[in-house]
C-alpha cells in the first residue's frame, strides 16, 4: 500500500481555561454524512435549492473532532460564546485548513496514484 493511500488524520492539542483539548481531523466520509444531515431541499421561487445549516454542521463536526474531553452537544451549548467560538475556530483550522505541502525536487519519483477501486476496498 502506497503512502498516499494510508489514512492519515491531523491532530491538534491546546489548553483553554485550564483544560487540555485533543482534536483529530475527521474523515471525508464522516464529513459527507454530517453534511447530509445538515442539508435540506427547499423550494425558492419554484426552484428546488439545497440549503445547508452551516452552524449545525460546524457543531456536529466539532463533536466528532473533539477526542478529549469528550463533550456532549448539551455540554457545548451550555458554554459561553467565546469558549464555543474558540473551540470551533480550532476545529475549522484542523478540518478545513490547507494541508501543508512542499515543492517536489527535480528527480523525485511521483507518488503512485490512488486507484478508485482499491481506495473503496474493491
Amino acid at each position: 500500500m502506497s503512502k498516499a493511500t494510508v489514512p492519515q488524520f491531523a491532530t491538534d492539542s491546546f489548553v483553554m481555561r485550564g483544560i487540555t483539548f485533543h482534536l483529530q481531523e475527521i474523515s471525508i466520509d464522516r464529513y459527507d454524512e454530517l453534511l447530509k444531515q445538515c442539508t435540506e431541499t427547499v423550494e425558492i421561487n419554484g426552484v428546488d435549492v439545497e440549503r445547508t445549516n452551516e452552524d449545525l454542521l460546524l457543531r456536529l463536526v466539532t463533536l466528532d473532532t473533539l477526542v478529549e474531553p469528550k463533550l456532549s452537544a448539551a455540554q457545548i451549548r451550555a458554554q459561553g460564546v467565546r469558549f464555543v467560538r474558540t473551540l470551533e475556530a480550532k476545529v475549522r483550522t484542523l478540518n478545513f485548513g490547507t494541508e501543508p505541502t512542499t515543492a517536489a525536487k527535480a528527480g523525485d519519483a511521483p507518488v503512485e496514484a490512488v486507484d478508485a477501486g482499491n481506495a473503496a476496498g474493491g
